[in-house]
């Protein structure tokens, strides 16, 4: 039984407390016996993932991924083909393919069957949809939708999906290194989910703000970059923070050593974010 049938069948009658793959801080606390510095454990941590029984394998790259990839088998065939009797096993395996390889990226459903057709498949929108609730019932994906930063509004088109562990990424032959920005992006969302906040992708004007998280009456505008390598990039990241026109709190995350925070604007070496307290 999946989680999302639990009040079907329970009817009630249980307490669901999530539980998400480890976070940067509780990798190094998992691995602490290891002689690597945490940068060194952040690159293992940005390839591999947070599922803590990749402590038994010492952090080697062949036998880890030989893992991540017996998980997502596992949770693809058990869990979602046989469980939910799928029949196009063929067409289920692309859409995860593309969903897992655009982590971060806005695609609607209909963005979907386009690269579907183009591979040859023809399908329909409620398909897709079917398929990606399938996906997210079994924790493979997150979904994110869209929020006017100024009204209340929830804009239904053009959601974003992540990765519930970016080691899936991995395991599914693709670079987290080659796409390192977006795994950022995936790395994030999970630190701010598992402290407890409610994720949205902002949206200001025709501006995307990477994401609006709320935890009580607490609001916080996070943009996400790999480097701030020059001006332009630097206009893009705290320019669209800067036309919110409130007073919550705006962080700017990127790998850059030395902070370069400006117009009340914080900017922060994303493993420093991830090390802090998250109270």
């Amino acid at each position: 039984m999946l989680a999302g049938e639990l009040a079907t069948n329970l009817a009630g009658r249980y307490v669901e407390f999530p539980v998400l793959p480890l976070v940067f801080r509780e990798f190094i606390d998992l691995h602490a016996g290891t002689a690597r510095t945490s940068r060194e454990l952040f690159d293992d941590y940005l390839v591999l993932g947070g599922f803590p029984v990749l402590k038994y394998f010492g952090l080697e790259r062949s036998p880890s991924i030989q893992y991540l990839q017996s998980v997502l088998d596992t949770v693809i065939v058990r869990d979602v083909i046989e469980h939910h009797q799928v029949r196009d096993v063929d067409l289920f395996r692309r859409l995860i393919r593309y969903c897992i390889g655009n982590i971060g990226r806005t695609f609607s459903a209909r963005s979907v069957v386009r690269y579907l057709k183009s591979e040859g498949r023809a399908v329909s929108v409620d398909t897709v949809l079917n398929y990606l609730d399938l996906c997210i019932g079994a924790h493979l994906i997150a979904r994110v939708p869209r929020r006017d930063v100024v009204g209340t509004s929830i804009l239904r088109s053009d959601e974003k999906y992540y990765a519930v562990d970016h080691g899936l990424r991995t395991a599914m032959g693709f670079d987290n290194i080659s796409d390192v920005e977006i795994v950022l992006e995936n790395i994030v969302h999970t630190e701010l989910r598992s402290r407890g906040y409610e994720v949205r992708v902002g949206w200001s004007g025709a501006e995307e703000v990477d994401f609006l998280a709320r935890r009580g009456q607490e609001v916080l505008y996070v943009q996400v970059c790999y480097l701030l390598a020059g001006q332009e990039t630097m206009d893009r990241e705290f320019g669209v923070l800067e036309s919110i026109p409130d007073n919550h709190p705006k962080l700017v995350l990127s790998l850059d050593p030395l902070s370069r925070g400006r117009s009340d604007i914080r900017h922060l070496n994303i493993i420093d974010f991830l090390l802090q307290d998250p109270l």
